[in-house]
């Protein structure tokens, strides 16, 4: 058997990255951050613990990885210039419900990722591990909302874009629990 190529490698360990990114999903998902040990995702993964700080070099790096990917698609749907403004042709009625269309979309086609995400901002001290990561990306959306509606010639646009903001969190963290009660449409 001749060795394996450099890309072989290569597909190899972005394989078995992934192997490791979706077992502790699911990991995190069953038991809760805190409950998830590092030896019971390895064992999931078929791996041993060793290998798995070779991918990642603690739960917690684990666990930002699994949230930055899960949200890269997130934050992908929102259209951004080159000074992370919205494109002011973009902000119509018509385009942000499209764009609303579309979060729930995601949401519906990832629905563990989004489970596992509601969960862990119940859980004390998870939080803390992400949110300075995610602080400055929740801001940008925030002001994306609020640049809606200054376009929309709202009074109070801030007001306005964190209101939107909270309804959405309740609306998604509802859909969450009751996806079968409710179509993406009615919500």
């Amino acid at each position: 058997m001749s060795p394996k190529t450099k890309e072989q490698n290569e597909k190899i360990r972005r394989d078995k990255r992934q192997l490791i990114l979706d077992k502790a999903l699911e990991i995190f998902a069953t038991y809760g951050y805190h409950d998830a040990s590092v030896r019971i995702i390895a064992k999931h993964a078929g791996i041993a613990k060793g290998l798995l700080y070779e991918y990642f070099p603690s739960k917690d790096e684990l666990l930002k990885t699994i949230v930055n990917e899960g949200f890269r698609d997130f934050f992908d749907l929102f259209p951004r210039n080159k000074d992370q403004k919205f494109p002011e042709d973009l902000l119509t009625p018509e385009i942000f419900r499209n764009l609303f269309k579309q979060v729930f979309s995601m949401i519906t086609n990832h629905l563990d990722f989004w489970r596992l995400y509601m969960a862990l901002a119940f859980q004390p001290g998870v939080m803390e591990i992400l949110i300075k990561d995610y602080e400055g990306l929740m801001f940008t959306q925030l002001d994306l909302l609020e640049q809606y509606y200054q376009a929309q010639g709202s009074r109070f646009p801030r007001a306005d874009a964190i209101h939107t903001y909270i309804m959405l969190d309740g609306i998604i963290l509802n859909y969450l629990q009751t996806h079968n009660e409710f179509t993406r449409e009615e919500l």
